[in-house]
């Protein structure tokens, strides 16, 4: 199921892409300007796809790191119970140990 997510979150990016690169294809067929509006145009569209490719791959990044400070600061919590449950542990052992070494 997670993997069919993130394939739908990638295939936005390339849809856009390559919807944008059938466009500017049927543009160039049927567009009624010269050959340098035409150039001019696309150019603007190159500018359009560049910054929001650009976009995107900051969401992207900012959702990683994001991504990667919460699974730090749950491991972290973990590894603190873990040490703390082993520590409780250890002293409860040696305590015990003590205890029966009392009574022999």
């Amino acid at each position: 199921m997670m993997t069919r997510n993130r394939h739908k979150r990638f295939m936005k990016p390339v849809t856009f892409i390559l919807g944008s690169l059938a466009g500017t294809g049927a543009a160039l067929l049927f567009a009624p300007e010269s050959g340098k509006e035409t150039r001019e145009r696309l150019g603007g569209y190159a500018v359009d796809v560049k910054d929001r490719a650009q976009c995107y791959a900051m969401r992207g990044t900012d959702r990683v790191r994001g991504s990667a400070r919460r699974a730090r600061d749950y491991f972290g919590e973990r590894q603190s119970l873990v040490s703390v449950s082993f520590n409780a542990g250890k002293k409860a052992y040696f305590a015990e140990k003590r205890r029966l070494a009392k009574a022999h």
